[in-house]
């Protein structure tokens, strides 16, 4: 997968989503990995619990939010711009020991077929 390493240009806050946030944000490492056409992405979130780390998809951007229990002003807060050929409706992710661990299921690949003419 040629854009798999792609993944990622990470946006910070604007300001009007800095003003709204009642918290600085931190931007956590992150580690991309390709598995065959498929990507996993390890992002460090020490201290975060399940019940409040937040993912969403907005088209391709893929945004973290988690707020930081072991320091209540800061939070951790990650965007990033997903390659065009990951399947953002099977995205699966999973917390354990404040590492979040996300797979990027690639699409299916069109499948060559025959295209009957019609008289």
């Amino acid at each position: 997968m040629s854009e798999s390493i792609e993944i990622l240009s990470d946006t910070t806050p604007t300001a009007a989503e800095a003003r709204e946030a009642p918290q600085r944000w931190e931007i956590p490492a992150l580690d991309v990995q390709a598995r065959g056409d498929d990507l996993r992405v390890v992002i460090d979130v020490p201290g975060a619990r399940i019940a409040d780390v937040s993912l969403h998809v907005d088209g391709r951007a893929l945004t973290l939010e988690a707020p930081r229990h072991d320091r209540p002003t800061l939070g951790w807060r990650r965007r990033v711009v997903l390659p065009e050929s990951v399947d953002a409706e099977r995205i699966a992710a999973a917390l354990a020991h404040g590492v979040l661990t996300l797979s990027l299921p690639a699409r299916a690949r069109p499948m060559a077929r025959r295209i009957p003419v019609a008289a």
